[in-house]
C-alpha cells in the first residue's frame, strides 16, 4: 500500500510538469547535484578566518549527512529509483542524472541541503532563514523530475537534518575545548 501512495504522488508530480517550472526544477536539482552548492559554500566560509568556524561546522553537517544517507541508509535499504519500478513514469533530465543503478532512499540531494539550511540557520540566524526554500525546492525537484519517491526526500530531509543538528551540538561541546588548547 505504501508504494502505490509513494508511486501515486509521484505520477501526481508528473502531472505539474509544465514550460515554466521544468527549467526552474531542473536548475534546482543540478545545484543539489553532489552537494557541490553546499560545498562550494563551505569552502567560500573556509576562506576568511572570520567565517572559518562556520565552514569547518558546515563541512561537518554535509558529511554526517553523506555518512548516514548515502552510505549507510542507501545500501541498507537498497531501494531502486521509481522510474524503474512505475510504469508511464518518465524521468525530465538526462540518464546521467538519473541513473538506473542508483539508489533512491533516502534522498542524498534533500540530505545534504537540509543538512547545509540547519548548519546555515544555526551559524547565521535569521539573516539566512531564505536557506530553507533552497533546500526545499532541491528536495522538491527530485520527485518532480522523477527520480525519486515523495518519502525518500522526507526521510532525507529529516536525516540530513537529524545529522546536522546532532554535529551542532557536539561542535557546541567540543569547539571550547578545542580553542583552549589551540586545536581552532
Amino acid at each position: 500500500m505504501f508504494n502505490t501512495i509513494d508511486a501515486n504522488i509521484l505520477l501526481f508530480f508528473q502531472q505539474l510538469r509544465n514550460p515554466v517550472t521544468d527549467p526552474i526544477m531542473a536548475f534546482f536539482s543540478i545545484i543539489g547535484n553532489t552537494g557541490w552548492i553546499w560545498i562550494v559554500t563551505a569552502v567560500a566560509l573556509l576562506i576568511f578566518k572570520k567565517t572559518r568556524r562556520h565552514g569547518i561546522q558546515l563541512a561537518l553537517c554535509l558529511l554526517a549527512s553523506l555518512l548516514i544517507n548515502n552510505i549507510i541508509l542507501k545500501n541498507l535499504v537498497a531501494r531502486p529509483r521509481p522510474f524503474t519500478e512505475i510504469e508511464g513514469l518518465t524521468v525530465m533530465l538526462s540518464s546521467k542524472l538519473a541513473d538506473a543503478g542508483s539508489l533512491s532512499f533516502p534522498s542524498g540531494h534533500a540530505g545534504s541541503s537540509f543538512a547545509a539550511a540547519y548548519s546555515l540557520s544555526r551559524s547565521y540566524g535569521k539573516k539566512l532563514n531564505w536557506v530553507w526554500i533552497v533546500a526545499a525546492l532541491v528536495a522538491l525537484s527530485r520527485p518532480y523530475i522523477g527520480v525519486h519517491y515523495l518519502s525518500d526526500i522526507i526521510c532525507g530531509s529529516i536525516f540530513g537534518a537529524a545529522g546536522a543538528a546532532l554535529v551542532c551540538i557536539l561542535w557546541r561541546k567540543l569547539v571550547p575545548a578545542a580553542e583552549k588548547i589551540r586545536l581552532i
